[in-house]
């Protein structure tokens, strides 16, 4: 694997957080892809209401757009 390529079995590794910790440079990138796994926080959600019901206006028609 070079800096900017990973082979496959890498890649699908990582992907499953298999990637022992301190392998390589890839530290950053497990942690990165660990945090996107997990469960949202509560606090990580306030809004997600009205912003569902804002993109779901805008794409419904419901907002228009100036031109």
């Amino acid at each position: 694997m070079d800096a900017h390529r990973m082979d496959p079995e890498t890649v699908e590794r990582l992907l499953a957080g298999s990637v022992p910790d301190g392998h390589g440079g890839l530290e950053m990138l497990r942690r990165l892809l660990a945090a996107a796994r997990a469960a949202p926080r509560p606090q990580e959600l306030v809004g997600e209401a009205a912003a569902v019901r804002a993109f779901r206006m805008t794409y419904a028609g419901g907002v228009t757009r100036p031109r």
